[in-house]
């Protein structure tokens, strides 16, 4: 953090939370993007992706919840579908 604030670089909380939202959310789309292939091409079901997904980065379900993420899921793909056909 000191060598960072040397060369100019600086962030507070603020920039911190908006940089984390940021990684969330590019990697939550990724995660949709790859569950609407996967059923296209492969025949996989969404909640075999999400949760190959969740166990891959070892994420518990007390941290982020089958649910949650299919709920967020569902409306991703109302609004994203025709860019798949």
């Amino acid at each position: 953090m000191d060598k960072a604030q040397r060369n100019g670089f600086q962030h507070g909380q603020k920039r911190a939370f908006q940089l984390s939202h940021l990684i969330e959310r590019n990697i939550r789309e990724e995660l949709y993007t790859t569950c609407i292939f996967n059923q296209i091409n492969y025949g996989i079901e969404f909640q075999t992706t999400i949760l190959d997904f969740l166990a891959m980065y070892d994420i518990t379900e007390e941290e982020l919840s089958y649910e949650t993420l299919r709920k967020d899921f569902n409306r991703y793909k109302l609004k994203n579908l025709h860019k798949f056909k």
